[in-house]
């Protein structure tokens, strides 16, 4: 069976890093998943969603294009924006960027806002990664189209199935014209969740996914997640909000003695 790296390399071209919309995504509106948020940085955006009211979890390679460096740091010199909000700090994987190999099952982050600053509507993440065949769902802001780069910035959500599980990645995969339709993450949707049946996280848009032309002519779109219960980065996850002093108690669900960190403060009122 081919690996989940051999397969991306296989099947299509990646796009742009930055701005991962989405194809074949309904537009929703913004009381739908409301724990997903655009993430605007500097000229263009990614995706991310809060699983605590000040903590968001978005791609390590948004980050990048924010200005961050290193593994961890304040959020002051970002060019990152949630709802005009600034964040407070910042993790991402120590190993993600290093070594030359395969990023992609590190491409994530953990982002804090300031606890005085407005609270968020949250997702739970699950207990445990969905099986091949399950029916998932994409919400993000990206491309409607990868060949239309002003289809972006609205938000979408659509279905697909996971067809593969593989070395801690999640993937989806469409071929344009067959039936049903599905949908996969483009430009923009970068960071942006997948979800399962119960609307639970399970997984996070990673810069392996993208679109590309098969031999026959017919354009192959893949989504490539983060598999949020990978054992290393649920643990960096962890880590990562103890760390920044953030709040996310669905990640200590069926961790030992059943820890769950809440911050001393979580001023606001959610948005619902």
């Amino acid at each position: 069976m081919k690996t989940a790296a051999g397969m991306l390399a296989l099947l299509f071209t990646t796009l742009p890093a930055t701005a991962l919309a989405m194809v074949n995504g309904r537009t929703v509106p913004d009381t739908y998943q409301p724990a997903v948020q655009r993430v605007n940085i500097g000229n263009g955006y990614c995706t991310g969603t809060f699983v605590g009211p000040h903590t968001m979890l978005t791609a390590a390679h948004c980050m990048r294009e924010a200005g961050a460096s290193g593994s961890s740091g304040s959020g002051s010199s970002l060019k990152m924006r949630v709802g005009g909000i600034a964040p407070s700090g910042y993790r991402v994987p120590k190993q993600y960027g290093t070594g030359g190999g395969n990023n992609y099952p590190l491409d994530i982050a953990v982002v804090e806002f300031p606890h005085d600053s407005r609270a968020f509507a949250t997702a739970d993440i699950s207990t445990k990664a969905p099986s091949v065949g399950d029916r998932v769902e994409i919400v993000g802001y990206g491309l409607a189209r990868h060949d239309d780069g002003s289809s972006g910035g609205v938000r979408r959500a659509g279905t697909n199935v996971i067809k593969m599980h593989d070395m801690g990645q999640l993937l989806v995969q469409w071929n344009a014209g067959e039936e049903p339709a599905r949908a996969s993450p483009l430009p923009g949707d970068s960071g942006g969740p997948l979800f399962n049946g119960d609307g639970e996280l399970v997984g996070t848009v990673n810069e392996g996914s993208g679109a590309g032309m098969r031999s026959g002519g017919h354009t192959q779109y893949m989504g490539a997640f983060v598999d949020v219960n990978d054992p290393e980065i649920k643990k960096f996850l962890r880590d990562s909000v103890q760390a920044l002093g953030g709040s996310a108690p669905s990640l200590y669900r069926g961790a030992p003695g059943g820890k769950v960190n809440t911050p001393a403060s979580a001023a606001g009122t959610p948005v619902r």
